[in-house]
């Protein structure tokens, strides 16, 4: 069995903003610090509580390097990359691998559009063979009809570099 990578809570790390909008990276790595400092095992960078989906490409990646840079490795990373683009996303997700503490990679499938299980399948083994890291899809129960789960399990089981799944339920 492979070692755990995250222990503990890993907290999804909320984006700070200036009062004008833009983000505010030396707030988000402040409060990166802070939870450090109370015992975060880890954490989930750009998920929907960062505002992942609501920020720039570039504004994603900065928000990646700066807390990259502050942990300097000491803590694990799992970075959300998913976009409605599927290059977009493995453009994130080739980033993400390349900064320093990222121990994981997460996707929410694609979004809006009602997509067949085989192309969001495509779309997240895609974005998960961008990089050698460990690939985590992430799984909201709403949008899985309960029959329809040992259907979903199987077919994730397909993706390269599968891990395990986060789920919000």
């Amino acid at each position: 069995m492979a070692p755990k990578i995250f222990t503990g809570i890993i907290p999804a790390l909320y984006t700070c903003y200036h009062e004008d909008g833009s983000v505010n990276y030396k707030e988000t790595v402040r409060l990166f610090q802070w939870l450090c400092e109370k015992g975060a095992g880890g954490f989930y960078l750009c998920g929907s509580t960062g505002d992942g989906l609501l920020l720039t490409i570039n504004e994603r990646k900065q928000i990646v390097e700066a807390v990259s840079q502050a942990t300097e490795g000491s803590i694990a990373l799992m970075v959300h990359v998913g976009c409605m683009s599927t290059s977009d996303s493995i453009e994130l997700a080739r980033h993400a691998a390349g900064c320093k503490g990222v121990q994981a990679i997460s996707s929410l499938p694609p979004q809006y559009y009602p997509i067949p299980l085989v192309d969001q399948i495509k779309h997240l083994s895609s974005i998960a063979r961008a990089s050698d890291l460990p690939f985590y899809p992430y799984l909201f129960s709403e949008a899985v009809d309960a029959h329809g789960v040992p259907a979903l399990l199987d077919a994730f089981a397909q993706i390269p570099n599968m891990a395990g799944i986060k789920a919000f339920v």
